[in-house]
């Protein structure tokens, strides 16, 4: 578990690490003008949007997982205005592991992984064509 939260950590600072010499990228070719930079400022994005939707495939397994988890051990599930209610309690106390524990609405958070997955990943294939027809 340990490990997969390194690599998530180091997946999130790559992707800004990306963007952030594309951008200087691009702002070098403002001054130098040449070709190189903005070839090298459309890799650095290609890079950073597969990071996102890396990210994303990530995120939204994990949601699955844990939607099948709670599905399996027919947990008690909270109603939103319940939830915001006992918010604070829950994220004071602790479960068996040590872990605090966090409440997610699942079904938005499934929702909005697999959109931005879909947008990211199509981003990822547009930026990619744009950098082989340039």
């Amino acid at each position: 578990m340990e490990k997969k939260k390194d690599f998530i950590t180091a997946i999130n600072y790559a992707k800004y690490l990306a963007f952030i010499a594309a951008t200087v990228c691009v702002f070098v070719f403002q001054f130098v003008a040449e070709p190189i930079c903005i070839t090298l400022a459309l890799s650095f994005y290609v890079v950073a949007f597969g990071l996102m939707f890396t990210g994303l495939v990530i995120h939204s397994v994990e949601v699955f997982t844990a939607d099948k988890l709670v599905k399996q051990s027919k947990a008690d599930l909270f109603k939103p205005h319940e939830a915001e209610e006992e918010i604070a309690v829950i994220n004071e106390t602790e479960n068996q592991t040590g872990e605090e524990v966090e409440v997610v609405n699942l079904k938005a958070e499934k929702v909005w992984s697999i959109i931005g997955s879909i947008f990211f990943g199509v981003f990822t294939v547009f930026t990619f064509l744009v950098l082989i027809l340039y």
